[in-house]
């Protein structure tokens, strides 16, 4: 994985522009960095209280604009 790629796994999600909704879910969940949100798979952030449709598309959006969206797992 490109070194650009790992930094950007390795930041905190409270210093990127998501939503504070976003913000509140990881939060809650323990997740400090994109990173710990993209390892997971989709069907299980789906189960978790609180991610929803919108935090999906958000996260999708967030990858999608830095050519990262294949970091995504089923």
């Amino acid at each position: 994985m490109p070194a650009k790629d790992q930094e950007i796994l390795n930041q905190k999600i409270q210093d990127l522009p998501f939503t504070e909704d976003f913000k509140s879910f990881t939060q809650k969940h323990s997740f400090k960095t994109i990173g710990d949100v993209a390892g997971f798979p989709v069907s299980a952030l789906m189960k978790l209280e609180g991610f929803t449709y919108h935090s999906l598309q958000e996260l999708v959006s967030f990858l999608e604009k830095r050519d990262m969206a294949n970091l995504l797992k089923e």
